[in-house]
């Protein structure tokens, strides 16, 4: 371990912040890691629920492979104020160079119950939905009901293989909400004005109304994807104090490797 990441990590114990206190720790709420039979995911319970939720499902089967395209999976979620959501979704992506169709989107649904139909956001219940294509290219709709882009870009991947998508969702009962997106870790330009990379839902926005969002889920394009991995988890928004001392810590470490 070097000089750098001790340093880091004995600063984060002395102030109390490791991995695993609840400054930094989320509570899971689902995850999936498809390992279930070749047949209809439709009414299975994930490995991971708060209570006795199961997925609404269309053509996904319960082992992640798609029976039949243009469909989507979802588990009922609701929304708090000042809180902090994660969607992560792994995949197996079938590379093609000329592939431009969309083969796979993640987000979250308006509707109630919840909508099985098709998750691009030509359904009107859909929102903060992002989509890649076989090519590597990728587009994020904000929603509700939006089929106008938002920001779209390239280089997703390059080949065939696992790809891992999170969206994070930042609620607040004072402020605008906002919506951040990485894949394989490295995040995405959701304004198209880099370096903001950060999607903006003015306080007001439907998604801001209690009870809005009813959803959340993947949906699915191609039968040459499989699902991998599922997980959706909440955190507390940090209390100003944390947020500036999480801030000082990551500032230090920056610091400290830009002179190694």
């Amino acid at each position: 371990m070097g000089t750098n990441t001790t340093s880091i990590i004995g600063l984060l114990v002395a102030t109390g912040l490791t991995a695993s206190s609840s400054a930094l720790g989320a509570t899971i709420l689902y995850q999936d890691d498809f390992s279930g039979p070749a047949t209809s995911l439709d009414g299975f319970a994930p490995d991971v629920r708060p209570g006795t939720e199961v997925w609404k499902s269309a053509n996904l089967n319960a082992d992640g492979t798609v029976s039949a395209t243009g469909h989507a999976s979802y588990l009922p979620t609701s929304l708090a104020t000042n809180t902090v959501y994660t969607l992560s979704v792994t995949s197996f992506v079938s590379y093609q160079s000329s592939g431009t169709a969309f083969q796979a989107f993640s987000g979250f649904t308006t509707t109630s119950p919840i909508d099985t139909g098709n998750m691009p956001v030509t359904t009107s219940g859909t929102g903060f939905i992002l989509g890649m294509t076989r090519n590597g290219s990728w587009a994020f709709y904000p929603g509700p009901g939006n089929s106008t882009t938002a920001a779209n870009g390239t280089g997703l991947f390059a080949a065939s293989g696992n790809v891992e998508i999170d969206l994070v969702v930042t609620t607040s009962s004072t402020s605008n909400w906002t919506v951040a997106a990485y894949v394989n870790g490295n995040q995405l330009d959701l304004n198209g004005a880099n370096p903001g990379l950060l999607h903006t839902v003015p306080l007001g926005n439907s998604f801001t109304v209690a009870g809005a969002i009813t959803g959340v889920g993947l949906g699915y394009n191609s039968n040459t994807w499989r699902a991998e991995g599922f997980s959706f988890s909440a955190e507390p928004v940090p209390e100003p104090a944390t947020a500036g001392l999480l801030a000082g810590v990551f500032a230090f470490a920056a610091r400290r490797t830009r002179r190694s």
